[in-house]
C-alpha cells in the first residue's frame, strides 16, 4: 500500500502535537507531503524546527487544493476556520479529517464523500472507566445502579497567551470531547440543559470559557433510577490536581483525578518513534482512580484502586484512517456519531441562550436546534388543523414525520403518518432539498394519520357552531318536537351548509381538473355564480375565517402539455382516489401552480364539519303539579284541608298575598 500523501493545515499546538508526530511515525502508511503555514519564520518552518523533517510549505489554502498530489488534508487550525478550509479541501476531492463544523455541514458539499475522523476522537477518553461501569453485581467494586456520571476538564488560566485568537469557545473546543465520550457510553439523552458563560471577560463576550452541561436520561433500561450526566469545564479552577471523573451509583462511587498523559508525552518526546516505546500512554500511579463501596450494613465503606482499562493509543486511530482510505475499511468513529456531537453542542447553546430545558427525540430530531432550518406548513384536514414545523435543509421526510410527531397535538407515530404533497404520498427517504430546491418555494403538505397511530388524544375539530343563548324558563306545558321533525331539521342544516359552500366545491373540482391535465372531469358551470360566491364568503366569515383571495384570482391560460410539466395518474388507496405524481422532476405549468394554490385552501375549508343550528330547547313537564309548601302551611294554620298534587291540566297554582286580610288565596286559572 503506497503511503498516503498528507497535508496538515496549521502547525500550532494541535498540528505539531496531535497530528504531525503520528504522520511521521507511521511512515509506511503516510507521507507528510506538505503543511499550511502562512508565515514561516525559517526556511523549513516549524516542522523542521520541531522534528528536523523537510516538507513543502504552502501559505494559502488555494495552493493546497491546487496540488493534485495531496490525498489527505488534516485541519488543525482554530475552530472558526474549519468550515472554509474543509469545504475547499473536500470540494477539491481530498479526504478530510477533523471537520467539526455543524452537523448539517456534509450535506452542503455536493459530489463528495468525505472521510471523517473527528477531533474529539483523539482528544480525551483513553482512561474512561468503561469496564468499571460494566462490572457484574458479584464484583466487590460494583457501583450498583448508576445515578450520576461527572466528566470534567478544569484548568486555571486567569489570563490569555500572547498568541491568543478568539475562536469558537470552550464548548466546541473541549465540550466536543466530553460530549463524544458521554454519547458513546450512554447514547442520546432525553433532555439537555446547559449553562455557558464567559467568566474572565478577557475575550469577546460571545466566546465562552466555561460551561456546565446536563444530559438527562429517562428511567428505564439500562437506568432503573433517574440518571444524569454532568459535563463541565472551568477555566478558573485553582486546584493542584483537577477532578476528572466522579461516577455515583447506589452501591459505590468512583473518583479519578488528572488528565490523559499522552498530550504531555507528545510535547516532550525527543523523537516520534517514542510513540511505540514502552510506557507511552500509561498513567502514573498518583492519578489512579479510586472506588468506594458501601457495605451491606449501609455504614462501612471499603476503598480500592481502579487501574485504567488500557494505555492511551491515539496511533490506532491513524491506522484505522489509513485502512479506510486505502482498503475501504470501516471507520472506528462513525460519521453519525460526529454529527450527533455537533447537534448536542448546538442544543446546549440553545438551552443556555434561551434558559430552557431542551427536549430531544431518541431518533435524530432537528426540531429544537438553533441552526438554519426551513419551515413546512402542515395541513391536517381531517381535524381542521394546521401548524408549522421547522427542519434542517438536509432533512428527509422521515425527519419531517418525527418533527410532526413532536409538534402535533396527539403526537402521531411517524410510521402511522402519510405526508401528501401535490397529490402523492412522499417516501421517508425523499429529501427536503430535492422537493423544494428554491428558498422561495411554498412548502405545504397535507397529513393523514391512521387512527391507531395517535399516542394521545388527537386534536379535536374546530367547532363551527354559532354561539347560542341559553334562557332559563319556568316549567310550562310544551310538547317535545317529534323525532322526524328533528331529523328533518338536521338534514336541512347539512344541506344548507353544502349549498353555501357550492362555490368552493366548484373551485376545488376545477383546480383538480387543471392539476391533472383534464384527466379528471371538469365541473359543470354554476348558475348564479355571484350569489353562490357571496353565500360561501358569508359562511366562512361566520366561522371566523378570512376569504382567500386566490379563489377570485384570474387563472392563467392553459398551455399545451409538454414533457417538462408535471403529470399525475389517478390511484386508489384505502378505497379513496388520489392523484399520484408521475414526474417528480417536472415543473408545474402556470395553470397547475394556480391550481395548487387554490387546493391549499379548498382542502382545508371542505374538511370543516357542517355547521348545525342551535338545537330548539325542549322541556320536560312533570305529570303532576307540585304544591308550594308554604301554601299548605298557611291552609293548616287556617284550619283548612291541605291541597294535594293534581294532574297537570294547565293549572297554575300561585300564591298571591292579600294585604288586607293577611291571608293567601289559591287561584285557579
Amino acid at each position: 500500500m503506497a503511503p498516503i500523501k498528507t497535508c496538515v493545515l496549521g502547525v500550532g499546538l494541535a498540528g505539531l502535537t496531535f497530528h504531525v508526530p503520528f504522520i511521521l511515525a507511521l511512515s509506511d502508511l503516510f507521507t507528510l507531503y506538505a503543511v499550511l503555514e502562512r508565515n514561516p519564520r525559517s526556511p523549513g518552518g516549524k516542522v523542521k524546527e520541531r522534528f528536523g523533517v523537510e516538507t513543502k510549505i504552502y501559505n494559502t489554502i488555494d495552493e493546497v487544493v491546487g496540488d493534485e498530489e495531496i490525498e489527505l488534508v488534516i485541519v488543525a487550525t482554530p475552530n472558526d476556520t474549519h468550515y472554509a478550509l474543509a469545504k475547499a479541501a473536500l470540494e477539491a476531492g481530498k479526504h478530510g479529517r477533523n471537520i467539526s463544523i455543524s452537523y448539517l455541514f456534509p450535506n452542503k458539499i455536493k459530489g463528495t464523500c468525505p472521510i471523517w475522523i473527528p477531533e474529539q476522537a483523539v482528544g480525551l477518553g483513553p482512561h474512561c472507566p468503561q469496564k468499571l461501569l460494566a462490572l457484574p453485581p458479584s464484583s466487590p467494586q460494583y457501583l450498583g445502579n448508576l445515578l450520576e456520571f461527572e466528566s470534567h476538564y478544569d484548568r486555571y488560566r486567569p489570563g490569555i497567551r500572547a498568541s491568543w485568537k478568539d475562536g469558537a469557545g470552550a464548548v466546541y473546543d473541549l465540550g466536543s470531547h466530553l460530549l463524544d465520550q458521554a454519547l458513546k457510553l450512554f447514547d442520546r439523552p432525553a433532555k439537555i440543559t446547559a449553562f455557558i458563560q464567559n467568566i474572565r471577560g478577557v475575550t469577546k463576550p460571545e466566546v465562552d470559557d466555561i460551561f456546565t452541561i446536563y444530559l438527562h436520561y429517562n428511567i428505564g433500561s439500562p437506568f432503573p433510577n433517574p440518571f444524569t450526566v454532568l459535563l463541565r469545564s472551568h477555566i478558573l479552577s485553582a486546584k493542584a490536581s483537577q477532578l476528572r471523573y466522579t461516577v455515583r451509583g447506589t452501591e459505590g462511587v468512583f473518583t479519578k483525578y488528572g488528565l490523559d498523559t499522552q498530550e504531555e508525552q507528545l510535547k516532550a518526546m525527543p523523537t516520534v518513534r517514542d510513540i511505540f516505546a514502552a510506557g507511552y500512554g500509561e498513567e502514573p500511579q498518583e492519578i489512579y482512580g479510586t472506588v468506594e463501596n458501601i457495605a451491606t450494613d449501609h455504614v462501612t465503606i471499603t476503598k480500592s484502586i481502579w487501574l485504567s482499562d488500557a494505555p492511551g493509543q491515539y496511533v490506532e486511530l491513524f491506522r484505522n484512517l489509513a485502512g479506510a482510505i486505502r482498503n475501504n475499511e470501516e471507520l472506528e468513529v462513525k460519521w453519525a456519531e460526529t454529527t450527533q456531537v455537533i447537534e448536542m453542542i448546538e442544543l446546549a447553546y440553545k438551552s443556555s441562550k434561551e434558559g430552557l430545558l431542551a427536549g430531544l427525540v431518541h431518533t435524530r430530531s432537528p426540531l429544537t436546534m438553533s441552526v438554519p432550518a426551513v419551515v413546512i406548513h402542515v395541513e391536517l384536514p381531517a381535524h381542521s388543523k394546521s401548524f408549522d414545523i421547522r427542519v434542517p435543509e438536509s432533512a428527509t421526510i422521515l425527519d419531517v414525520k418525527q418533527a410532526i410527531s413532536s409538534v402535533c397535538i396527539g403526537h402521531p407515530r411517524p410510521d402511522g403518518q402519510r405526508v401528501i404533497w401535490r397529490g402523492r404520498c412522499l417516501d421517508d427517504q425523499e429529501k427536503i432539498s430535492v422537493l423544494w430546491p428554491c428558498q422561495d418555494d411554498q412548502r405545504i403538505v397535507h397529513l393523514s394519520v391512521r387512527p391507531s397511530a395517535w399516542t394521545s388524544d388527537p386534536p379535536s375539530a374546530v367547532s363551527t357552531m354559532l354561539p347560542s343563548l341559553h334562557t332559563t324558563v319556568d316549567p310550562v306545558k310544551k310538547n317535545p318536537l317529534a323525532g322526524s321533525q328533528q331529523d328533518s331539521s338536521s338534514t336541512r342544516s347539512t344541506s344548507d351548509t353544502n349549498n353555501s359552500l357550492a362555490f368552493i366545491r366548484f373551485k376545488h373540482s376545477q383546480a383538480l381538473c387543471w392539476l391533472s391535465n383534464s384527466k379528471l372531469t371538469a365541473p359543470s358551470p354554476l348558475e348564479d355564480m355571484d350569489i353562490k360566491r357571496s353565500a360561501a364568503k358569508l359562511a366562512l366569515e361566520r366561522l371566523g375565517y378570512t376569504w382567500p383571495d386566490i379563489l377570485d384570482a384570474n387563472c392563467p391560460l392553459a398551455s399545451p402539455t409538454s414533457p417538462d410539466t408535471i403529470d399525475y395518474e389517478i390511484i386508489t388507496i384505502d378505497g379513496k382516489a388520489y392523484l399520484s405524481l408521475l414526474t417528480p422532476r417536472g415543473t408545474p405549468s402556470p395553470l397547475q401552480i394556480h391550481a395548487l394554490n387554490v387546493l391549499t385552501y379548498t382542502f382545508s375549508v371542505l374538511a370543516l364539519p357542517p355547521s348545525r343550528p342551535s338545537p330548539t330547547p325542549t322541556f320536560s313537564v312533570p305529570n303532576t303539579s307540585s304544591v308550594p309548601p308554604q301554601v299548605n302551611d298557611l291552609l293548616r294554620d287556617l284550619g283548612l284541608p291541605p291541597l294535594r298534587a293534581a294532574p297537570n291540566a294547565n293549572i297554575d297554582v300561585t300564591a298571591q298575598p292579600d294585604c288586607r286580610r293577611s291571608t293567601w288565596h289559591s287561584r285557579a286559572c
